[in-house]
């Protein structure tokens, strides 16, 4: 408490009483969900749900390890027996995500084929995964690092077609009312998976908001869109999940992560024929509060942005919105 009061005695004095008010309550909100995420991460070690972030985290750690040019006969000693009790934890939840099991174990036999088994923590380690797998069929390589020359050959055309993608991906508000088929909408977040992400958490979620009350209260919550966001054919919600992360340090990725993914989603809804329109969610947490209430979200979720999306208008009107040019956003250090 005595370093909250701190901060907010410091947010107050460069604020001023009414921003102030209102931005201090938004940093205690964040402070509120960083805490609960860390409460949370710390439960998820010893009984993971569907996904487990430290397996996550630790097994994409072994695969840069794995990576090396000159390979390595020694690396992660100091957190292999972690990663194997991870691993140990998650093999005994039928519930568990059956695609990062199987990576995990092919990461994990890789990893001890590798390095040398000789320091005590990789023997440990090793033993420990030994009766693991003593129990399974032991897995296979499939899923653990590879060359780059084996990713097909990128075609000359794919940089002008993309460019031309990119300038087809604007911001529209104006749709048909009929609606966009399920599997349009899994192949939009299908190419939304792909986007980079710190450690491989990929710490969001895409909440599709169907129910047309729950659509109307969820899509008013935000500022700016009066006037278009009721008739919005199809809503998304853009959620971070703080529960992945046990350091402080760590609280904006979310916001890195889910706008790397949102920005690929949005492509794939255009490379469909499809429009979209991202809405910017305040950091308001009288918001933040309603959002969690609404959809049944817990305190370490954070709503990241809004997404409508369906099949455009060809008479909807469309914002020119000049971009910045490549003169005014890149800097070169020679």
């Amino acid at each position: 408490m005595g370093i909250r009061r701190e901060l907010r005695k410091l947010f107050f004095r460069k604020s001023g009483s009414k921003s102030g008010i209102s931005g201090a309550v938004a940093f205690d909100g964040e402070m509120d969900a960083v805490a609960a995420g860390k409460s949370a991460f710390y439960r998820s070690v010893s009984t993971p749900g569907f996904n487990s972030p430290l397996l996550r985290r630790n097994i994409h750690r072994l695969e840069k390890g794995l990576c090396f040019p000159s390979g390595k006969e020694l690396f992660a000693e100091k957190y292999i027996e972690e990663t194997v009790s991870a691993y140990h934890c998650a093999t005994e939840n039928h519930l568990h995500d059956t695609g990062e099991l199987e990576w995990a174990r092919s990461v994990l036999k890789r990893y001890f084929a590798t390095v040398s088994i000789q320091n005590e923590r990789v023997v440990s380690a090793y033993q420990r995964y030994l009766d693991i797998e003593n129990e399974s069929d032991g897995g296979s390589l499939a899923l653990t690092p590879f060359e780059f020359g084996s990713i097909p050959k990128v075609k000359e055309s794919w940089g002008e077609e993309f460019i031309s993608l990119c300038e087809s991906r604007v911001s529209c508000r104006w749709f048909e009312e009929k609606k966009v088929p399920r599997s349009k909408v899994e192949y939009a977040v299908n190419c939304a998976t792909q986007a980079a992400s710190a450690c491989n958490r990929q710490p969001f979620q895409f909440l599709l908001i169907e129910n047309p009350e729950l659509k109307s209260k969820i899509v008013s919550l935000p500022f700016g869109t009066a006037g278009f966001g009721t008739d919005l054919p199809h809503l998304m919600m853009v959620v971070g999940d703080l529960s992945n992360f046990p350091l402080e340090r760590d609280r904006h990725l979310i916001y890195i992560d889910s706008a790397l993914a949102t920005s690929q989603l949005l492509l794939g809804f255009t490379a469909q024929g499809l429009a979209s329109v991202p809405i910017n969610w305040p950091d308001v947490e009288v918001n933040h509060r309603s959002a969690r209430e609404l959809l049944g979200l817990e305190n370490y979720h954070v709503p990241i942005m809004l997404v409508g999306f369906g099949i455009p208008l060809e008479q909807a009107k469309i914002p020119y919105s000049e971009k910045k040019g490549v003169e005014a956003l890149l800097k070169t250090y020679d």
